[in-house]
């Protein structure tokens, strides 16, 4: 017989499942902790960005893409060649560049949006 309060002991399914949720939620933080937020984006951090990087990317433009997300933006800075393509790491193949969230961007970068949802810089 046994005793009535015992748990029954989860099964290495169980285990798994509760490690691998685990996990994915600490991977989600990680990568919300590396998205850099900021409550007003201007075209100031824009260009300094610009201007560290640019020639380290080897890149011949620039764009700064925009998408409306619950309270604010995502904000995209990515570098281009000259076929107007995203330039990537030869290491991960990802694009090169930055991702911001913000609830707002300046009066500047609000002009040169201008209702659209891109800007390119040369």
């Amino acid at each position: 017989m046994t005793d009535s309060s015992e748990k029954p002991r989860p099964g290495r399914g169980l285990l798994l499942w509760n490690w691998l949720c685990a996990r994915l939620v600490s991977l989600r933080q990680a990568i919300l902790e590396r998205l850099m937020t900021r409550d007003v984006l201007t075209f100031e951090e824009v260009a300094t960005y610009l201007k560290e990087n640019a020639a380290q990317a080897r890149a011949t433009r620039a764009a700064l893409l925009r998408r409306s997300r619950p309270g604010g933006w995502t904000f995209r800075i990515a570098f281009l060649d000259d076929t107007n393509e995203p330039v990537v790491d030869p290491a991960t193949g990802r694009p090169l560049g930055r991702v911001l969230l913000a609830h707002d961007c300046d009066d500047e970068l609000r002009r040169l949006f201008a209702g659209k949802e891109m800007i390119l810089f040369d």
